[in-house]
């Protein structure tokens, strides 16, 4: 609001619904680029993990597994080591993919073992 010398009252500027829905359609544009961009990029990932083989035991879950062996954001570690090994069997060997972007491949048979297939 701009105040006017005169009379002293505010002037307001009203701006289209119109304008105010373009602006923000751009800003939200922008922000999708910039983190598509960051990811482009080469950031950090967004979660690195100890891979080191575990033998699953009773009680055990994806989800505790990755909360103790992963730091960052743990939903993608376990959402990936639910592709590889689906639910877990107690004995079996377990690991976490070390970072994003890695995928565990299970070889061998009858007791697969987990390994890391890295882009």
């Amino acid at each position: 609001m701009r105040q006017s010398s005169a009379s002293g009252r505010y002037r307001t500027t009203v701006v289209p619904f119109g304008v105010s829905l373009r602006r923000a359609l751009v800003v939200g544009a922008l922000a999708v680029v910039a983190w598509g961009a960051h990811d482009l990029l080469g950031a950090s990932p967004s979660f690195v993990c100890d891979a080191t083989p575990v033998v699953a035991e009773e009680g055990d879950t994806l989800w505790a597994i990755a909360e103790a062996r992963c730091d960052g954001d743990i939903r993608l570690a376990t959402d990936e080591a639910y592709r590889a090994f689906g639910s877990l069997s107690v004995g079996e060997l377990v690991a976490m993919p070390e970072r994003e972007g890695c995928r565990l491949v299970l070889v061998g048979a009858p007791s697969p073992e987990p390994r890391q297939d890295c882009r």
